[in-house]
């Protein structure tokens, strides 16, 4: 069982799980054999607030919207998203975060490792990650938005469902010019439903593009 953590609010939660992450042998990233279902995206996405919750931060390439948090519970976004609200709740393990996600035309966030900060200092959310299992669904994209982990592009279609390891190094680009990319974002504490479906996932499916990655990300290196 893991402690007591404490968000940015204050506000204590806990994490029922003995998974680690960073002592767990899972890939960098893989396609999940599952489909997704039908989610009414386009409908609901319409109706996100105009302001995302990340607005203070200065995104302005990249916008988020929290759908569940482990402190909180759902918020107002997911209570009228009956179809997300199903897909999160059916999923293997326990969902504790959900965010949709948006990167707009042109986009690109460097290579960074999720719970550490460029000097390798342990953030706010390093536990968190440490005991869940994140995954994406995206719901909005083209052939020309592709994930960087382990040294590997990786490019996320409709109707597929993905994990992918957020505590190896790993970056995002939009080079489409005209396409907004979105995707549910989701964690999960991992039952062995869960680390069954990674057991049974595609791992094989990067492509190691140098001409595209050193245009990228010309660092090419672990923040």
């Amino acid at each position: 069982m893991r402690p007591w953590l404490r968000s940015r609010r204050g506000r204590s939660y806990e994490i029922a799980s003995d998974f680690i992450k960073l002592e767990s042998d899972i890939p960098a990233c893989c396609r999940l054999a599952l489909a997704a279902p039908e989610l009414n995206a386009a409908a609901h996405l319409r109706n996100l607030p105009k302001k995302p919750d990340n607005a203070r931060l200065g995104g302005r390439n990249r916008h988020k919207w929290a759908l569940r948090l482990p402190d909180r519970g759902d918020r107002d976004i997911l209570r009228r998203w009956p179809e997300m609200t199903a897909f999160l709740e059916a999923f293997p393990g326990e969902c504790i975060y959900a965010h949709v996600a948006e990167m707009l035309p042109s986009a690109k966030l460097g290579i960074h490792r999720d719970g550490v900060d460029a000097q390798g200092n342990i953030q706010e959310h390093y536990d968190l990650f440490n005991a869940t299992l994140r995954f994406h669904l995206p719901l909005q994209t083209s052939d020309n938005v592709h994930v960087y982990p382990d040294g590997q592009l990786y490019n996320m279609r409709v109707g597929e469902a993905w994990m992918l390891d957020n505590m190896k190094p790993h970056a995002v680009v939009n080079d489409d010019a005209s396409v907004v990319r979105v995707h549910l974002i989701f964690d999960v504490v991992p039952n062995a439903e869960t680390l069954a479906l990674i057991a049974q996932a595609d791992a094989s499916l990067g492509s190691g593009d140098l001409e595209r990655i050193a245009h990228s990300w010309p660092e090419r290196r672990a923040a």
